[in-house]
């Protein structure tokens, strides 16, 4: 029996040497919780939903899920990764809204401030998740532990009146991201690196005449948390007349692709402005120069040859007509990148959307 007993202890020694060998540096498998503490930062949002017995549109899937299923609030997701158009649910939304007017109706996303033709929005809470999380690898088990960050902003929704009678007010999208909301056709995003002059910088600046009554407008443009965006006493009334702006020597940003058919949402509540763009169109393989036009339904607004490879800024007058309007950005030709994950029509590259109220000038 002492054999015995000492064969089993020495099998149960073996096994447990052979477990150890087998979890070397493997251990972050066990011990790291993807996501912990999730829920608990999502209550915050569901309590304030739930205190009103109101109903939501999430701009995430992923996060719709618990909302509806952990929660039991009545949730309707967006999937930004698949629907680069979010038309046919927003029209079914607004006409949930109207069976039933006297519930409360919310949005929440991780993405840049929501705008739209059909509903205004007013911040209710906003935060921002930080955790843990596996980094995913190719052909193997995960090796590393990297950090997830999700920011998260709640709003109130309401159905916009016929007649809105809104103060004129701008949008800058504060780094462009992967939500669609006010956007629609567009793809990829991607991290940018660009160099530039302090003084002479390889940004340009192209210019459409601008409406009669905004001639003599002065555009003085100061991004926050976009030092690469500061323009300085861009005179918009010419071309030649443009002042240079002042460029840090490098800048890192994100950029967004724009398919050849897209469309950008004009604030309902701009009024006149100027719609400013940072873009960039790819050099084509077969040495064709891109066209760009921007046109709405009444109208088209400009069309545009920009040079490859190069970041321009565009400056757009738009008249109070087009408030609340969907400009077209229509690029030729299209560009296929031949890579997986990106659609076969891409149009031009923008670092950069902001609208300008001609009444801030």
């Amino acid at each position: 029996f002492p054999d015995r007993r000492r064969g089993a202890w020495l099998a149960l020694a073996a096994a447990l040497l052979v477990a150890g060998l087998g979890l070397q540096q493997r251990t972050h498998l066990v011990a790291v919780t993807d996501y912990k503490g999730l829920a608990r930062f999502l209550r915050p949002f569901a309590e304030r939903i739930i205190s009103e017995d109101g109903i939501l549109l999430c701009e995430y899937s992923r996060l719709a899920a618990p909302f509806e299923h952990f929660f039991g609030i009545p949730t309707l997701g967006l999937d930004n990764e698949r629907q680069d158009d979010y038309t046919a649910a927003e029209l079914a939304w607004q006409e949930i809204m109207r069976q039933d007017p006297q519930r409360a109706a919310f949005f929440i996303t991780p993405f840049h401030q929501p705008v739209s033709d059909l509903f205004s929005f007013e911040l209710l809470h906003k935060d921002c998740y930080q955790g843990a999380k596996l980094l995913q690898a190719r052909r193997s088990l995960p090796t590393r532990i990297g950090t997830h960050r999700l920011p998260l902003r709640l709003y109130r929704m309401q159905l916009t009146p016929e007649s809105a009678g809104l103060a004129p007010t701008g949008l800058q999208y504060d780094q462009l991201d992967a939500g669609n909301m006010g956007l629609r056709g567009f793809a990829n995003i991607r991290r940018e690196t660009a160099a530039f002059d302090s003084w002479y910088s390889a940004l340009s600046l192209a210019v459409l005449a601008p409406l009669p009554d905004l001639v003599s407008a002065r555009l003085s443009l100061s991004m926050q948390n976009a030092p690469y965006l500061a323009l300085k006493q861009l005179l918009v009334s010419a071309p030649d007349e443009l002042a240079a702006p002042t460029q840090p020597d490098s800048t890192n940003f994100m950029a967004r692709w724009a398919r050849a058919r897209a469309q950008i949402l004009v604030p309902p509540e701009l009024g006149a402005g100027y719609l400013v763009l940072l873009l960039k169109t790819p050099r084509l393989p077969t040495a064709e120069t891109k066209q760009v036009r921007f046109s709405w339904s009444a109208a088209d607004l400009m069309q545009w040859q920009p040079p490859v490879d190069k970041w321009q800024w565009l400056v757009v007058p738009l008249p109070a007509a087009a408030s609340g309007q969907w400009l077209s950005l229509a690029c030729e030709p299209a560009w296929d990148p031949q890579l997986s994950g990106y659609p076969a029509d891409l149009g031009v590259l923008i670092g950069m959307i902001s609208f300008w109220p001609a009444a801030e000038l």
